[in-house]
């Protein structure tokens, strides 16, 4: 999806298992999309955790960072908080 799309919708939730890149390259799209809209809630969960990690992720703007494996109600109950608080 481009960041165009993303902004337009106004949320971004980025599993790092489907990028193409490694963990970075999801890390800059977090930064590239909040350089544009700085408001918009992003959620990273990822399976590998190696270069990142929950205050890191805070640190560049990202609202909620998830270590799979999660439940689809522990996901939908994370989506509803970030938008709730956004």
């Amino acid at each position: 999806m481009p960041i165009s799309r993303i902004t337009t919708i106004g949320w971004s939730i980025n599993d790092m298992s489907i990028l193409k890149h490694a963990i970075e390259q999801g890390l800059e799209l977090a930064r590239k999309i909040l350089a544009v809209r700085p408001n918009i809630p992003v959620i990273l969960y990822t399976g590998y955790s190696a270069s990142v990690n929950g205050r890191e992720a805070k640190r560049i703007g990202i609202r909620e960072f998830m270590m799979k494996p999660l439940s689809m109600t522990h996901l939908a109950l994370t989506i509803r908080r970030v938008l709730n608080s956004a």
